[in-house]
This record gives structure tokens, sequence and C-alpha cells, in this order.
């Protein structure tokens, strides 16, 4: 009898361990930062972004469910550039086994399996996010397991002691710390520039890093509030003659633009939208600045043919 028992729990034990989570369930929020020494992105500006990805719903493509990730952003400057703020619709993904595929223009609208989760130890590593600097002929050395909010999620390790490490569902990194990875971000990092997997966390529950251990990095809200976000279009991107502006309100804002130098070349006082002249610009690189009463400027980048 007591064999007959202890075979049903390992039973039991090794079902609950092979069930593949729903890496969308309960919420779950990614926090990830960004950081450019100033010599690879126009205008040439060190700064660090740091972004808040959550999951807002459903949408359907072709007959293919996907989940819309959304994002809210807050950008640090060096020099006298004051802090900027953006958000709005990140990309569409769907989960297929232990697969996450993703959908948006970066790929002419064709989906691409962004991670892979289904390994073996072996296994070479699959996604988009591994193939960009290289790691898809990494292997994976270890297969692990960390209980999250009463789900366990496989943990992978391509160097058996140190790194990279992937955490199905969470993210990927160069090391423990969580620097050279993200979720939606590459596994990669670079002189003068990298990326770093801040916080996964499920609602406002952080779940990694252990927050109990003093980790820190967890700022579910960036202290971005929603009124300071606002609906912006800018377009053609590139442009020629003129540019168009558009917001979502009334109230009174001003479009000003720079040379990548810091030159201010023009400024636009509008309300809702306005059409910009601007056939007397050289082809170039340029940065805009929207200013609004009573709500942080936004800062982007737009080229001209």
């Amino acid at each position: 009898m007591k064999n007959a028992l202890l075979l049903l729990f390992c039973l039991v034990s090794l079902s609950t361990h092979a069930q593949v989570p729903d890496y969308f369930a309960n919420d779950p929020r990614w926090i990830e930062n960004e950081y450019s020494a100033g010599n690879q992105v126009p205008p040439f500006i060190p700064r660090n972004t740091t972004s808040l990805y959550w999951i807002a719903g459903d949408s359907l493509v072709n007959n293919v469910l996907y989940k819309k990730v959304m994002s809210r952003s807050r950008t640090t400057y060096d020099y006298a550039y004051p802090p900027s703020f953006g958000g709005g619709f990140r990309c569409l993904l769907r989960q297929e086994g232990r697969n996450i595929w993703r959908l948006d223009n970066q790929h002419g609208a064709l989906e691409y399996l962004l991670v892979s989760y289904d390994y073996e130890v072996g296994d070479s590593l699959r996604g988009y996010a591994f193939e960009q600097c290289g790691h898809n002929t990494d292997t994976i050395q270890k297969i692990d397991s960390v209980l999250m909010n009463g789900a366990y999620r496989k943990v992978f390790y391509v160097d058996s002691l140190n790194g990279p490490i992937i955490i199905e569902g969470v993210g990927h990194m160069l090391d423990a710390s969580g620097s050279g990875g993200g979720f939606t971000l590459p596994l990669c990092m670079g002189i003068g520039w990298g990326n770093t997997l801040l916080c996964y966390a499920q609602g406002a529950l952080p779940l990694w890093p252990d927050q109990s251990a003093g980790a820190t990095g967890c700022e579910l809200s960036l202290n971005v509030a929603d009124a300071e976000l606002p609906v912006l279009a800018i377009y053609p991107n590139p442009f020629a003659q003129y540019l168009e502006v558009k917001t979502a309100d009334f109230t009174e804002k001003e479009l000003v633009l720079y040379d990548i130098s810091g030159k201010l070349l023009l400024r636009q006082a509008f309300t809702e939208e306005a059409r910009i002249a601007t056939d007397h610009l050289p082809a170039g690189i340029y940065v805009y600045e929207l200013k609004g009463a009573n709500r942080p400027a936004v800062f982007g980048k737009v080229v001209k043919q």
C-alpha cells in the first residue's frame, strides 16, 4: 500500500511539473531597461529608458487570437535634456505550448518566434530574442525549476554555473543580475549599450528577482500617471515637405524641432493638430519636443529624406 501511495505521489508531482504554465495569466508585468552611451542611436545623447509592459486584452488577427502588449516608459538623458515619457501599443503575442510568437511591423506584419522554452539538455536556443546576438548556437547545459505564485517555471542554463539564464515566461539574461536581456528585448549587450531585465511581477506582486533579498527594480508604476501620456501621432516618418502632428485633446501645445546637435530649428504652437512646412530643412535626422501645460515633454526622432 505504501509503495502504491508513493508511486501515486511521484506521478502527481511529475504531472504538476510537466504542466505548461499560462504565461499571460495573473496580470504579468515586465520591467526592462535599455541603456545607450550615445554612440549608437541618434541624437547621440547618453540615455536610460525604463519600460513597463503589461497585457491589455485580446486581439483577433486572421482568426488567430493574440494578447495585446502595452507599454509605459520613462527616459532620462545626460546633459541638459529633461526626462521624457512615452507609452502605447507595443506588439501582439501568443503562446503555443512553450513557445511565444510575436506579431508586429518589424517583420513586415509576419508572425515570428520570439522565444522558445521547449528544451532538453543539449538543445540549441530558438527564437528571435536569441538570434540577434548569435546565441541561437548556444546549447542548454542544465534545467531546473522555480515556484512562482503557485506555478512551476522551468529555468534553463546555457552555462551550468553562471549564465545565460532563461526563465520560461519571465525572461532571459546573460547572468543572474538580469543584465544583457529582457522579455521582449534580445539577449544582448555591447560596448556603450545594453539591456537589463529589472523585474517580473504578477499584478502588484513582484516575483523576480527575490524582493525579500533586497532586490530593486520593481517600479510597477514608473511614477507616470496616465494623464501624462498624451496620444500623439507625428507623420510621415520619413518626411519631406511637411510634418503632421495630431493629439487627443484641445489644450495648448508647442512642437519644437532640433537638429542632432541640439540647435533649435523651428517651433509651432497648436491645440489639437498642426501641419508644419519642412521643405526648407535639409535631409537628415531631427529631434522633436512636444510641450504641453502641466505635463512632461515628449521627445522623439524623425527623418527627412
